[in-house]
């Protein structure tokens, strides 16, 4: 990856465990699942960004909005319906393949499976 670099990861999987990390020029600077308790290599870096994006950095609950705010702070890019419906993913960590079909396709696939 080219440096500087700059990368933001959110997940959330089906038990609703939610995970933030952000990596800075190769270096983990901060991660948390829940606000309060932060971890990285700086894990207070964000702190007052947190606040700004709506954080409770006091009772310590995280949610996707929060999140998503927290990275579009972070890297600029707005993150709307039509990005996150429109851009591919990469869904196999392993082999790296990238899913190519478009939204419609996806919607029919899952439709078929019900």
């Amino acid at each position: 990856m080219p440096s500087p670099s700059r990368v933001v990861s959110h997940y959330r999987n089906i038990n609703a465990v939610t995970l933030f990390h952000w990596w800075e020029d190769g270096e983990l600077r901060t991660q948390f699942e829940w606000p309060v308790h932060r971890s990285g290599s700086s894990p207070d870096a964000l702190v007052q960004t947190m606040a700004e994006v709506g954080f409770d950095l006091v009772g310590g609950s995280s949610d996707v909005a929060g999140n998503l705010a927290l990275a579009e702070e972070l890297t600029g890019v707005r993150i709307t319906a039509d990005l996150l419906d429109t851009s591919p993913y990469d869904t196999d960590r392993h082999h790296r393949r990238r899913l190519t079909t478009s939204p419609q396709d996806r919607h029919q696939t899952r439709s078929r499976a019900s």
